[in-house]
């Protein structure tokens, strides 16, 4: 009983582990895209 959910616990913990780096490249993506929108509308603010 004890050995089967330490199993599953270590699997879960793989998968977290292998997902980790493509969540995280997604949130550099995503915020990257933001500031850049960001900066936009402040540089259009600043040349107005």
């Amino acid at each position: 009983m004890y050995n089967k959910l330490n199993i599953r616990k270590t699997h879960v913990l793989l998968h977290i582990l292998l997902s980790l780096p493509v969540l995280i490249f997604l949130a550099v993506d995503y915020f990257h895209k933001k500031n850049n929108h960001i900066i936009g509308s402040f540089q259009n603010i600043l040349v107005i």
